[in-house]
């Protein structure tokens, strides 16, 4: 029996490095996206072992035909053992060169319903744990319609906010639990531009439970200044 075992778990090893099987896979992604997401996702590849981890290429995300989220490459790592478990343990999820394009239409932001909402779970039903050991972004950039805080349009003046964010690069660690959410935010950095705003580093704690945001060992540094 046990020979039977490891002669299967061969083949499907085996199986699963071909290029079949990894187009096979692509094609099923993009298919169940579909049951999550109000929108159209496109893989162009994907590589990676699929044991310790799966390596997703020129990603594209369109909500009513038009382009939102592009993502160069998506680097996922985890372990096999705990995925087979029920477990949600990630060691890294790297985005390379990310581009986000949030638009305005008719009052409502393009990507505020991007993901369908999910029916309740059973009740006394225990939501599931989930850890990142690292989230990064490398060279990111968003486009933001956003107005001034604080008024209702540019042309009462206000507060300006960036309307472009270039050079985004961002190192985060994030559990979910029983006690709530927590990220760790190791590094973020960005240069902003119309209007100008660059941010050199932010790191800090931040945690949710039960409707309460706690924020810890916050630091700044823009180009100007530090806090």
């Amino acid at each position: 029996l046990a020979t039977i075992v490891v002669c299967l778990l061969g083949a499907a090893l085996i199986v699963s490095q071909t290029s079949w099987f990894r187009g096979w896979l692509r094609g099923l992604a993009e298919r169940q996206a579909d049951k999550y997401l109000n929108g159209q996702l496109t893989i162009g590849a994907l590589g990676g072992n699929l044991l310790s981890g799966v390596e997703l290429r020129d990603l594209r995300i369109t909500v009513k035909g038009q382009p939102a989220i592009s993502i160069q490459d998506l680097d996922v790592g985890y372990e096999l053992s705990d995925l087979l478990s029920g477990r949600v343990a990630l060691g890294r999820v790297h985005l390379e060169r990310p581009v986000i394009r949030i638009e305005r239409e008719n009052g409502r932001l393009n990507l505020a319903n991007l993901l369908r909402p999910r029916p309740p779970g059973p009740k006394g039903t225990s939501k599931l744990a989930v850890s990142i050991g690292e989230i990064s972004i490398a060279n990111g950039s968003v486009t933001l319609p956003l107005r001034p805080v604080g008024t209702a349009g540019e042309e009462r003046g206000g507060t300006r906010l960036p309307q472009q964010i270039d050079d985004l690069n961002l190192s985060v660690s994030y559990v979910h639990g029983p006690s709530g959410d927590t990220a760790r935010i190791n590094h973020l950095s960005f240069h902003g531009s119309e209007p100008t705003f660059d941010l050199a580093d932010l790191s800090g704690d931040v945690h949710v439970a039960d409707g309460t945001l706690t924020i810890r060992g916050l630091a700044i540094r823009t180009g100007l200044s530090a806090l």
